[in-house]
């Protein structure tokens, strides 16, 4: 299970860079491709589900924000294992 309350800022999931000026993205840079790291942490995510699914493990996710810690970026991870998605 993953618990999480914020975006990933580091490693090859990363959501948004550690540069406090620059905000994350929400829908409207989803819409409009305006996600520099999306592309780059979708792969990543996807393998981990792969990984994940082969060994016969679920991934669930607990978050507070669909737009704001990720989620939309480990979304394959969740439905790739069977796992749920809770926001709260």
């Amino acid at each position: 299970m993953v618990f999480t309350a914020g975006p990933a800022t580091q490693g090859p999931g990363m959501v948004i860079d550690e540069n406090q000026a620059q905000v994350i993205r929400g829908w409207h840079d989803i819409e409009k491709d305006n996600c520099p790291y999306m592309k780059k942490a979708q792969k990543f995510f996807d393998s981990v589900a792969d990984r994940a699914a082969v060994n016969g493990h679920a991934i669930d996710l607990w978050g507070c924000a669909l737009d704001q810690v990720g989620m939309h970026e480990m979304k394959n991870c969740i439905v790739g294992t069977g796992g749920y998605m809770i926001m709260a």
